[in-house]
């Protein structure tokens, strides 16, 4: 073969090339259309993050809202009237047992009392269980007694009322207290019907930090972790 002839062949293949419809169209939809597609995935991808980016956000706010606490604001004046002290409620270990005392007598007072009121009744049966943690076995103790056939306290109010008077609250170690306290049981009608003695023990702890939900009746985050009790003649 000639090197004219190898020249003709090469101008007449480039030729070719140049002729074939489907190399130019091809070569015109890359040229128009390719930076179209190359720009629609990009923006599918940055679409993509920012969607990742905002449901992580709001999920973190979500979760950063259900950790709000309340904390309580001490605002302490003199007898002028004027502020001596303000600012949170520093949290602390220690307490004073005579508020625990009183707790305690609160407690048993709404255990054992029964109201004709049945508002007053709701009332103290709430309050009761404020003092109760659901893991602890004197929740089980107080569920299952209201649950024995005459131990509620509305079917008890459909006959009696019952009156609970505390009479000592003493303190056996830092986390057991003894209590003695007389329950006077009355008719309908208001005549006395019985009057009895009982002695129990409780062991208590205290929450570090009391739930917001539960701080207006149960300040001191306060709860009764055991319950045993007996009746006795005086």
């Amino acid at each position: 073969m000639t090197v004219k002839q190898d020249v003709s062949d090469r101008a007449r293949a480039k030729s070719s090339q140049k002729l074939n419809p489907f190399l130019d169209a091809r070569r015109e939809w890359n040229e128009r259309f390719g930076e179209y597609v190359s720009a629609k995935r990009m923006w599918q991808s940055v679409a993509l993050i920012s969607l990742v980016m905002a449901g992580t956000t709001m999920l973190y706010a979500i979760y950063l809202s259900s950790q709000t606490k309340v904390v309580p604001y001490i605002v302490e004046v003199n007898k002028l009237g004027q502020v001596a002290y303000n600012g949170p409620l520093e949290s602390t270990t220690s307490y004073d047992k005579r508020i625990v005392q009183l707790l305690i007598a609160d407690f048993i007072q709404n255990f054992r009392g029964v109201s004709a009121d049945a508002v007053v009744q709701r009332a103290m049966v709430d309050k009761l269980y404020a003092y109760l943690a659901k893991s602890d076995p004197a929740t089980r103790t107080i569920s299952e007694y209201f649950q024995q056939p005459g131990n509620s306290p509305f079917e008890k109010a459909q006959q009696e009322t019952v009156s609970v008077s505390v009479q000592t609250v003493l303190p056996v170690s830092d986390r057991s207290y003894r209590i003695e306290w007389t329950e006077t049981t009355y008719n309908r009608d208001g005549t006395t019907q019985a009057t009895n003695y009982f002695r129990g023990e409780v062991q208590i702890a205290l929450a570090a930090h009391p739930d917001p939900k539960t701080i207006l009746v149960n300040p001191l985050g306060l709860y009764i972790t055991n319950i045993s009790y007996a009746g006795y003649v005086k």
